[in-house]
């Protein structure tokens, strides 16, 4: 079976969710996923655009809804007899000016989204990549179709370092994530703060995000911003070999953020990191720090960070239950499946 998938410009979104690993795969089920950019596609006539497009069995638009070209390609598809749909791996009907005042102005002015709900009442579904996403549209939107993916980002135990592999002999702890999750890193600031103030041979690492002024300035030589990197591959790579003790998912409460896919968490897991995260979304059911009786009920991002810095033997067991917790995302069968029965 071969997918075309049609994405603006080919980032961490279609990496994650059309590269996975199907080496497992039988031969004859596997999906030849084809990614195109619309950034080089526009340059080619309508007919070889769809020659390009049209030749595989359904056309998936990922996050792809360009105002005044996604009813031309919803037209070419069914001049084709191809289904269409639309993916979305965020709630992109409401975004949160805290993801940039750019960015904000860009998903949020008339004519985007008018051409989302366009997109998504006119495709042959809506493709959401965790639950919460569908039961968000779904809510909002009854008259639109939505399937649901089993799980967005793919888990490999094979490529996961031991938690202590790459472990640094001092304690370090870190947050990654792109600039628009700076709301989410400012809600623990002031924890971060008393953190470093307290724990004096502590280091604070940010890895895709700038280290919050209000830290470098006040300790220089403990808050250090790691380069960015070019290449989602190549960020999982770098990860994997920072050995931090503690990887930090903070997020805020909103609906875009509840609607959220669990990546961060898997990615942290997948590099060998224990993570510590907001009970909320995306996060809800992954194994944290309640799954250690001695911590207590009481949640505090301060007190949590400082026992599982402290001890080494908590750190691994909440290590191994929540990458027990990854494995189950690791069936790539699944994810073939569901892309295989949406073509029928």
């Amino acid at each position: 079976m071969k997918v075309s998938v049609l994405c603006e410009t080919i980032q961490a979104t279609q990496v994650i969710g059309y590269r996975f690993d199907q080496s497992h795969v039988p031969h004859e089920k596997q999906i030849k996923f084809q990614l195109y950019e619309w950034a080089e596609l526009k340059k080619y006539d309508a007919p070889t655009r769809s020659q390009f497009l049209f030749e595989a069995d359904y056309l998936i638009l990922s996050r792809w809804y360009a105002p005044g070209d996604v009813l031309k390609m919803l037209d070419a598809a069914r001049q084709n007899s191809k289904k269409i749909f639309l993916h979305l791996d965020d709630y992109l009907f409401s975004v949160p000016p805290s993801i940039g005042i750019n960015k904000w102005r860009h998903y949020s002015s008339d004519k985007m989204l008018k051409a989302l709900h366009m997109a998504a009442e006119l495709s042959d579904g809506v493709i959401a990549s965790t639950d919460f996403l569908a039961e968000q549209l779904k809510s909002t939107f009854p008259q639109i179709r939505v399937l649901t993916l089993p799980y967005w980002k793919s888990f490999d135990p094979k490529m996961c370092p031991s938690s202590e592999l790459f472990r640094r002999s001092y304690p370090v702890v870190g947050y990654m994530g792109t600039q628009t999750h700076a709301e989410d890193l400012e809600l623990i600031l002031p924890d971060l703060d008393q953190l470093l103030h307290r724990n004096p041979t502590l280091v604070l690492e940010t890895f895709g995000i700038d280290i919050p002024k209000s830290l470098s300035e006040k300790y220089p030589n403990r808050c250090s911003t790691l380069p960015k990197v070019e290449s989602y591959e190549k960020f999982q790579s770098v990860l994997s070999s920072l050995g931090w003790w503690l990887g930090l998912a903070p997020l805020t409460k909103n609906t875009f953020n509840y609607c959220k896919t669990n990546t961060k968490f898997v990615e942290y897991i997948q590099a060998g990191i224990p993570v510590l995260a907001s009970d909320f979304g995306p996060y809800v059911n992954t194994p944290s720090i309640s799954c250690i009786p001695s911590l207590g009920d009481h949640f505090s991002w301060l007190k949590s960070i400082e026992k599982l810095l402290f001890s080494r033997k908590q750190r691994d067991l909440l290590f191994a239950t929540q990458l027990e917790y990854c494995s189950k995302f690791s069936d790539s069968d699944l994810l073939v499946e569901f892309y295989r029965s949406i073509a029928a």
